[in-house]
């Protein structure tokens, strides 16, 4: 419905209402460009609301302003859709009149969202639907439902947006206390475009990407509020020639550069832009390494580098200590979607593994963390991928697979989401299809965890690819897990080496006793899919490990 066909009280009642909620609460710059864009059109001045006019009124920029070159606009238009999105999936569900910004130009678009009644009829179904799905006898369902409700259709939404962190009181080293400015819980970057309209398509490429990465925070190149610097610098730069390019990441405080990485193909953008987010942004990557190194760790930084050296190293000590520290926030006023996310993991790994803490862990409170994420981070790729992982170990696959293709598309610029769908589809019995996208994400990415080459191995192993298979365990020889051995010592017998296969026997009958006796118990309590693990204890048995 056009804005004059409704009253100007509802639509600046409207827009009050997504200016006070929780979803805004983070960006003061949203919420300048939502109010100047929605009462210049309700002023009668729509026509004046072009790029240039929105740089230099919310913006400050000069009157030399060049959109080509700065693309503040286009940038702040995208995270201001991608935040009104989550608000009406979210806290605005029922909003009498919803607002939008329609891709192409800056006008506002208004439209009713059903009369009170059938909004009421709704709530009341909602309200029915999550009771029910959270009756005890029926968890798993509980958790889909749950999910489901709070997610609302904007999982499939294609442009990521991390959830919102609220509530901070800590100070900015790790257990401190005192005032905290909440941007600097997590690392702060900006893009820059040195390259001119070269750099255009690969600086949009960039800030779409990074905007998906819950362990980052973009901003502009001035900013993200008041007098706020980045910590960290990513630019477009000229290449060594005319038809190359440079993406080069600076340490803001020094200047110091960290990765630089040439761009030589111009018709694979999007592969170069892969894998240099995936190289720098998560926590294993070059950012987190450059704030250990520099003593800028935030409580937040603190906690995913706990969790982190975790999933490096499963002990129940570094479990019990990357759980307590997420906790610790969450009991001090902080939230959001990635706590809550790597809690829901670390929960779960609680229950598959029998770490002791928390005591009495169970699939019901990993379902509930997962859900959580979610309604923090309705576009948050990692609240999905921990809603998928908590699936796939509770035995449902399919939905599993939904909810890791979901965070995939949220963030196709993140090779690790790539390789979580890819797994999820191997988990499925799909083991082609998880090949074919593995296989994808480990040729695009120069660094990466183990996992992604020991989910390939599996897929290939069942698909009777071995010397694929073969090649994939070449990147597990450094890691000395019972499982990991036991892929190389499949693939060593497959390729004919009987000294490398009896070297791996024997250190696996000595270091893992337990598994070298039965191995079907190591891959049930992992979750393994039957006929996997069915085809795993038979090869293994033919190399003389377990029972036959």
């Amino acid at each position: 419905m056009p804005g004059d066909r409704l009253p100007r009280s509802a639509l600046e009642e409207a827009l009050g209402r997504v200016l006070a909620s929780e979803e805004f609460a983070r960006s003061e710059r949203s919420r300048a460009m939502l109010r100047h864009i929605v009462e210049a059109d309700l002023d009668g001045r729509a026509g004046d609301l072009k790029g240039f006019s929105i740089a230099v009124d919310v913006f400050g920029r000069d009157s030399d302003f060049d959109p080509a070159h700065d693309p503040v606009v286009r940038v702040q238009a995208g995270r201001l859709r991608e935040l009104l999105k989550a608000y009406y999936a979210g806290s605005g569900r029922n909003d009498p009149v919803r607002i939008s910004i329609p891709l192409g130009h800056y006008i506002p678009a208004y439209a009713s969202h059903g009369t009170p009644e059938r909004r009421a009829g709704a709530a009341v179904e909602r309200a029915a639907l999550t009771f029910r799905s959270w009756m005890p006898s029926r968890l798993l369902a509980a958790g889909l439902a749950g999910i489901i409700l709070l997610a609302g259709g904007a999982a499939y939404l294609t442009l990521p947006r991390a959830g919102a962190i609220a509530s901070a009181d800590l100070s900015t080293s790790p257990g401190g206390a005192g005032s905290l400015d909440r941007t600097r819980l997590l690392p702060l970057v900006s893009v820059r475009n040195l390259a001119g309209a070269d750099g255009d398509a690969v600086e949009i490429l960039l800030c779409t990407g990074l905007s998906g990465f819950d362990t980052v925070e973009l901003i502009s190149e001035d900013g993200d509020g008041d007098n706020v610097e980045a910590d960290f610098t990513l630019a477009v730069a000229p290449g060594p020639s005319a038809d190359k390019l440079t993406l080069r990441l600076t340490d803001a405080r020094d200047s110091r550069v960290l990765v630089s990485r040439l761009i030589d193909d111009r018709n694979d953008i999007e592969s170069s832009v892969s894998d240099m987010l995936t190289g720098i942004a998560p926590v294993s990557g070059v950012i987190y390494a450059r704030l250990r190194e520099t003593g800028r760790e935030t409580p937040l930084t603190h906690c995913l580098f706990l969790n982190h050296a975790y999933y490096a190293d499963q002990t129940g000590d570094r479990h019990r200590k990357a759980y307590r520290c997420h906790e610790d926030l969450v009991r001090k006023g902080i939230h959001s979607s990635l706590i809550y996310s790597e809690l829901a993991g670390l929960h779960l790994e609680a229950v598959t593994d029998s770490h002791p803490y928390p005591p009495r862990a169970s699939l019901d409170e990993a379902v509930e963390l997962a859900r959580r994420a979610v309604s923090f981070g309705p576009l948050s790729p990692y609240a999905h991928r921990a809603s998928g992982f908590v699936l796939s170990r509770a035995g449902s696959s399919e939905e599993a697979l939904r909810w890791m293709k979901k965070a995939h598309r949220l963030n196709p610029f993140d090779l690790s989401m790539a390789a979580s769908y890819g797994y999820s589809l191997v988990w499925a019995g799909r083991y082609a299809d998880g090949a074919k996208v593995l296989r994808r994400a480990v040729a695009s990415s120069s660094t990466r965890p183990t996992w992604w080459d020991y989910t390939l191995f599996l897929a290939d192993f069942m698909e009777g690819q071995m010397d694929q298979a073969a090649a994939s365990t070449d990147a597990l020889a450094a890691t000395r897990q019972s499982h990991y051995l036991a892929a190389q010592l499949l693939t060593a017998r497959h390729v004919g080496d009987e000294r490398r296969a009896s070297e791996l026997r024997n250190e696996i009958v000595r270091a893992f006793p337990s598994f070298a006796t039965d191995p079907r118990q190591h891959f049930v309590r992992a979750q393994y899919p039957h006929e996997l693990t069915d085809r795993l204890v038979q090869a293994l048995q033919a190399a003389g490990l377990g029972r036959s």
